[in-house]
């Protein structure tokens, strides 16, 4: 990775359900990042590292039909910092064919 700053960004099939903190960040080398995932509606509060919906499922019941939801890791390389509002307007105009993605 060298001097380049990794960018990600997280989706979800369901964000009525869920909330995730940060949606958008930066990752400098060396450096890691913890995401908070909030389980909307009195479910469940996950806090954990970019691993968090594999430690979420531990936490489900058979009946919370949370397993079946799916997140997005979405991330590139980027040459220097963004502020956070310069981030978001990255986010929409970045080439596809500069991503990585990562589907848990």
């Amino acid at each position: 990775m060298g001097d380049k700053i990794l960018t990600f960004k997280i989706k979800t099939t369901s964000p009525d359900k869920f909330r995730v903190k940060p949606g958008c960040s930066l990752l400098h080398p060396g450096a890691s990042a913890t995401i908070s995932v909030y389980l909307l509606k009195g479910y469940l509060h996950i806090h954990s590292n970019i691993y968090f919906y594999l430690l979420s499922l531990a936490f489900c019941t058979p009946t919370s039909n949370i397993n079946k939801e799916k997140f997005l890791i979405i991330w590139t390389l980027i040459s220097h910092e963004y502020k956070q509002a310069q981030l978001i307007e990255f986010w929409k105009t970045v080439p596809n064919s500069v991503l990585y993605e990562h589907r848990y």
